[in-house]
């Protein structure tokens, strides 16, 4: 596949353009590319400063508009090592890491210090390096071998993010029913016990297989109490949507000093939860009357947050739907396609039998309104 002499429209994502910038990279390319009107406004300077160490220019199609649309410029000579900018998005070295062994020769990528450990970086320095093992990381140093990729003998089943499955793995919880996510449960990962136990301290029964997880949650718990101090901010999400969801009084112990604590008291109050903030933790005690108020989530994992609360409180408002479309597309369409889940707050049946009908969909309030 050449992308020489061609037009690509990249839509919305600046991963998809910076993927079509490093595709472009590997071989003498002129590329013209069109976006949607969301990336037309973003800066992308630091493309001007990188693409030339990269033997590429952008050049934009519209003189006195931002650098996109433009026309990539690539004349396929590649350096052997790179240093990325310090002003380098994480997007941008992913992409460039994902594409290096599909260049004509190896290539060392030096990570600006912002980077180095980045849980991105990583993440695709393990994925990329089971197709080439010869890919290594050393300290700030990516170094990439050249020549393709060699296909393993069986599929490979990418690791799941245990902060954004475990959100899934919630929702029986708050809909009944079961849930079965496909991929590999990393149990390795520092964030694997603290999930279970999260989601066994309300009942849930988690099964790890080794290329799927299902859960269900035959007799909901209430717990008083979650002790999260020592977690990190990633559980968070997890924490306060199930204390809300119980509807119990629900104190979440942690250093509410943190700075995301802002954001599950933002969360609360769109929702219209009655909750209390002191030196001790976030003590949610149940619905305070009034219409929940429209809320523009922080990231995909309160995103995933407000939409297992949407079943015990319908009605909730998000502004910005896309911020999970980007690392799900078709989560708008499997969420607005599941069945409406038990009144709030009331006990989960589980479905035994597999020919029984699911319940229809879509008979009352809408669950998150965007």
């Amino acid at each position: 596949m050449t992308l020489d002499a061609n037009i690509v429209y990249v839509g919305k994502s600046a991963l998809n353009l910076y993927l079509l910038l490093c595709l472009g990279l590997k071989s003498p390319t002129l590329l013209k590319l069109t976006c949607d009107s969301e990336l037309k406004i973003q800066d992308f300077k630091f493309l001007q400063e990188i693409l030339p160490l990269l033997g590429a220019r952008l050049a934009p199609l519209e003189p006195h508009g931002n650098l996109l649309p433009a026309k990539l410029e690539a004349s396929g000579i590649l350096p052997s090592r790179v240093e990325l900018p310090v002003n380098t998005p994480v997007e941008f070295a992913t992409a460039l890491i994902a594409c290096g062994p599909l260049y004509e020769k190896d290539l060392s990528i030096l990570l600006p210090p912002s980077l180095a450990n980045h849980r991105d970086i990583i993440r695709i320095v393990d994925v990329v390096a089971r197709f080439r093992p010869e890919t290594t990381i050393d300290g700030d140093t990516i170094y990439l071998r050249a020549a393709g990729f060699s296909m393993p003998s069986s599929p490979v089943i990418p690791d799941m993010d245990p902060a954004l499955a475990g959100l899934m793995l919630a929702l029986p919880y708050v809909a009944g029913g079961n849930i079965r996510l496909q991929g590999h449960w990393p149990s390795d990962h520092p964030l694997d016990g603290p999930t279970r136990e999260l989601l066994l301290d309300f009942g849930l029964a988690p099964i790890f297989l080794p290329d799927a997880v299902y859960s269900s949650c035959e007799t909901r718990l209430y717990p008083s109490r979650l002790d999260i101090t020592n977690l990190t901010e990633e559980l968070l999400p997890l924490a306060t949507a199930l204390a809300f969801a119980s509807g119990k009084n629900t104190t979440i112990v942690c250093n509410t000093s943190r700075d995301d604590i802002g954001h599950s008291r933002d969360f609360l109050h769109h929702v219209g939860a009655e909750y209390q903030i002191s030196t001790q933790g976030i003590h949610v005690s149940g619905i305070r009357p009034g219409k929940a108020e429209v809320w523009a989530s922080p990231s995909p994992a309160w995103t995933l947050a407000l939409s297992l609360v949407s079943f015990q409180q319908p009605g909730v408002c998000l502004s910005n739907p896309g911020i999970i479309s980007e690392v799900w597309p078709s989560f708008w369409n499997i969420f607005t396609s599941l069945p409406e889940g038990p009144p709030p707050h009331a006990p989960t049946q589980i479905r035994e039998e597999a020919n029984e009908p699911e319940p229809v969909a879509g008979s009352g309030k809408r669950r998150i309104r965007i």
